[in-house]
């Protein structure tokens, strides 16, 4: 009997993908160390270079365009030959080995142009490698995924059927259409996008390195930048290659065994992307299939997969499929319910469970923005952990914490672009003690000792503790503008707005005012005040 179920479907060919693309992953790593050690070797032999040309840690590029003597010009020469020798046994391309003979046979060569070579030569090597690697990858995922997908159909459906076995010349024709924007196939894209945009980005890196007079350290900490990007990019070209013909063996699978049709099955769960999202529960012919266009993937990374309408539908009573919560637990709901219906049923309608993907989603964002708040504000004055920011930034109705650090910072980040705002001579300012103890926290001034009520309720201080206060005080003199609001016979009067963080963190606006006559800054005034933006 036919199996019909969705979530059977789904489960198998999301397992299928998933395999494919751990292979694709482990190609990755070792891809990585590939670029590690290539970059050591580079790095090596540039240093050799960079040697000649340093006096005192200090390089020029007037030095470096200096013509080789005729000592140096020999060890090129001889360094040449040997490049072109293990360049032929790597198999590199006829253009880059003409140029190193040029360079062989040329009586005068800079020493930057040497240079120049030898990074040509490994990305040359590099790009050899990864073009050789990733052909056997994408032939082994094509392959096994449509081996696979021809068994899953075979036995889901309980048919048997005869299928044309796959020939070398049949993949390698699919390798080698383009079927990308750029219209080049991944080999291609290899030799003349990749490639020659990072010789030129390493030679740049060069060339500025030597008029910036940076030393041999900091060149190859520019190095290591420039390599970790163009591997991020082999890591997104594998990723997006090995997508396109997993998804191309299925439909050849489809082809092979009969199906006509195939159903888009997205990820019920809130990482899902909209246009997923959209092509969810959405059936295609065969026929009109367009990988990225009504069959995935859609994006890199894509998680959403097609599943074969085998022509048994109508015999079975609807099944059930996966979906996933905030936490990822699993629970099930009816084989016919798209995303959007789901998503307004469990996610929209549930407040607790929307606040929980509201967090998920923005997390990244969320992670940014804490580590500039920690940065500006200093570690003491946010929560410890970005679970404990997040949860205090989707709460504000019940925590105004998150209101006041939102506050803070901006007042901080005025001062920060705008520094002719800074309280005069802030540094040395003072704040008198009687301030505290006779005005605050002691004495018979009632206004005053109402104030000092304030800072005891709100922030925790009193006469015990008086001079923690005023040294935070003196220290927010530096952080925030300040605001001049007259001149009287004692001097110039400032204001500033800050934000003052209690001893258990509670935080509260505080109002300093100041006064300024010639190098001194006093304090005259503190007080707490209702938030003010």
């Amino acid at each position: 009997m036919p199996n019909n179920n969705a979530e059977y479907w789904a489960n198998r060919f999301a397992m299928l993908k998933d395999a494919q693309y751990k292979k694709a992953d482990e190609y990755v790593k070792e891809l990585g160390k590939v670029y590690r050690q290539i970059r050591s070797d580079l790095e090596k032999d540039l240093a050799k270079w960079y040697n000649r040309l340093a006096e005192n840690n200090e390089v020029s590029l007037a030095e470096a365009k200096r013509m080789l003597d005729n000592e140096e010009l020999e060890e090129f020469k001889w360094t040449v030959e040997q490049y072109i020798e293990r360049a032929s046994d790597a198999g590199l391309a006829r253009k880059y080995m003409k140029e190193l003979e040029n360079a062989s046979a040329r009586v005068h060569i800079r020493r930057l142009e040497a240079m120049e070579l030898q990074i040509e030569y490994y990305v040359a090597l590099l790009m050899n490698s990864e073009e050789k690697g990733i052909n056997e990858l994408l032939s082994g995922l094509y392959s096994d995924t449509y081996y696979q997908a021809i068994y899953e159909i075979q036995k889901g459906s309980g048919i048997g059927a005869e299928f044309t076995a796959l020939n070398t010349q049949a993949i390698e024709n699919i390798m080698l259409k383009p079927w990308a924007d750029d219209g080049l196939s991944f080999g291609k894209r290899i030799r003349e996008k990749y490639g020659p945009e990072f010789v030129n980005r390493l030679s740049k890196t060069l060339s500025r390195s030597l008029i910036s007079g940076d030393s041999q350290r900091k060149l190859a900490r520019s190095l290591e930048k420039d390599f970790d990007l163009a591997e991020g990019q082999a890591e997104r070209l594998i990723q997006t290659e090995s997508a396109f013909f997993i998804e191309a063996a299925t439909l050849k699978s489809y082809e092979e065994t009969g199906v006509d049709e195939y159903k888009i099955i997205a990820t019920l769960d809130y990482k899902t992307s909209e246009i997923c999202r959209s092509m969810d529960g959405k059936v295609f012919s065969r026929k009109d299939a367009v990988i990225g266009v009504n069959c995935p993937p859609f994006h890199c990374r894509c998680r959403t997969t097609t599943v074969p309408l085998t022509g048994y539908e109508d015999m079975f009573e609807p099944g059930e499929r996966v979906a996933r919560n905030a936490d990822g637990d699993i629970y099930y709901v009816p084989e016919d319910m798209t995303y959007p219906e789901w998503y307004k049923k469990y996610v929209e309608s549930d407040p607790e469970e929307a606040l929980k993907v509201k967090k998920l989603k923005n997390r990244r964002a969320d992670k940014e923005q804490y580590e500039r708040y920690k940065k500006r504000l200093g570690k003491e004055n946010v929560p410890e952990t970005l679970d404990m920011w997040q949860e205090k930034k989707y709460n504000r109705e019940n925590d105004e914490t998150f209101s006041f650090m939102e506050l803070d910072y901006k007042r901080r980040g005025r001062l920060i672009d705008n520094p002719e705002l800074a309280l005069p001579n802030a540094e040395k300012a003072t704040a008198g003690e009687r301030k505290f103890t006779k005005y605050l926290f002691g004495g018979t001034n009632k206004n005053g000792l109402a104030k000092g009520r304030a800072f005891k309720s709100r922030l925790g201080y009193d006469i015990d503790n008086f001079e923690e206060l005023r040294q935070k005080i003196l220290e927010a003199a530096t952080k925030y503008p300040a605001t001049k609001n007259g001149v009287g016979e004692w001097g110039v009067r400032y204001e500033q707005k800050i934000v003052l963080y209690g001893r258990k963190g509670t935080p509260a606006n505080v109002i300093v005012g100041w006064c300024t006559k010639d190098d001194a800054t006093w304090l005259t005034s503190v007080y707490i005040k209702e938030i003010d933006r």
